[in-house]
């Protein structure tokens, strides 16, 4: 007979800075959705950014460091034009811009 296994889930905060050059667009704080947030973390936001190329900065820290979040980070040059969305996303452990 096995033993019954009690799982624990935790849910992560964490909180979100977008920068564009340097100056803060937006910062809130994010958690998973769902009735046990158990959905994978998404946030959509539109930033209005002037066209050409721009520094961009986002980052998710967690509210409490530990164990089970990690901070994730995306710096790097994005340049915009009219019309076109930009979309960071996490990829094979990673920030990306598409």
């Amino acid at each position: 007979m096995r033993r019954a296994r009690e799982c624990v889930s935790e849910v992560l905060t964490y909180d979100l800075t977008a920068s564009v050059d340097g100056r803060v667009l937006m910062r809130q704080r994010v958690k998973s959705p769902g009735l046990r947030a158990d959905r994978p973390l998404s946030v959509e936001e539109d930033l209005r950014v002037t066209p050409g190329e721009h520094m961009v900065t986002i980052a998710f820290t967690p509210e409490e460091p530990g164990e089970a979040g990690k901070p994730l980070t995306f710096e790097g040059r994005i340049m915009f034009t009219p019309a076109r969305v930009v979309l960071i996303t996490y990829e094979n452990g990673r920030l990306i811009a598409r």
